[in-house]
């Protein structure tokens, strides 16, 4: 997989699905084509509720977000912590989506310096609006693509609390393990983007690299 550049909607359709990708590494342990993936997925109910054509959408996301060597090198989620799956869903949506990149690694860093250190809807909104990838959309995709990135950001342990406009910022638990996962995720990803825009979105720094 290669580190996306080019930004995009996806975020609007799928946020960071975290219980989604456990499952789907879970039961994705061969390197099927993405046809047969979704046919096994609908078949087999992966996604309990969700009617087949999401079941399929989302299962194409995530084979994106996750092809096979990614699937295989996680050992299929066997063993993973919930705070690791949290990481890793967290560092391949950065990899896959440059936009939840800027916003992890450059906008949520820079509300640390806020009062009460935290993040409110209506200011992601205004980040969002600047964004050039924005600029002929209507109020509405603004404010729901600003929704979903504060959305994944705490499903991904980077802030919390149950409000829905302001959530309080917070520095996941970040083990040496996880870094040398991280390093060699970028590494085959050819990743252009530095390194320290990754780690400083969990709250590390290149010197404290392993």
């Amino acid at each position: 997989m290669l580190e996306v550049q080019t930004p995009h909607t996806g975020l609007l359709r799928l946020g960071l699905a975290l219980p989604q990708s456990v499952i789907f590494w879970q039961r994705a342990t061969q390197d099927s084509t993405l046809k047969a993936l979704q046919e096994q997925a609908v078949t087999e109910h992966w996604f309990d509720g969700l009617s087949d054509a999401r079941t399929r959408y989302i299962v194409g996301q995530l084979s994106k977000r996750f092809p096979y060597e990614a699937r295989r090198e996680l050992g299929f989620g066997k063993g993973l912590e919930p705070r690791q799956a949290q990481l890793i869903c967290h560092w391949h949506l950065q990899l896959t989506d440059p936009v939840y990149r800027r916003f992890t690694s450059e906008y949520l860093l820079s509300r640390w310096t806020s009062p009460h250190a935290s993040v409110e809807l209506e200011g992601v909104i205004k980040w969002v609006s600047g964004l050039p990838l924005a600029k002929d959309w209507k109020t509405v995709t603004v404010r729901r693509m600003g929704s979903g990135l504060l959305s994944a950001a705490t499903e991904a342990g980077l802030c919390q609390g149950s409000g829905k406009k302001e959530k309080v910022l917070r520095v996941p638990p970040v083990e040496p393990e996880d870094k040398r996962y991280l390093l060699s995720l970028l590494s085959g990803a050819g990743a252009s983007t530095s390194l320290s825009m990754y780690l400083s979105s969990v709250g590390q720094s290149t010197e404290e690299s392993v």
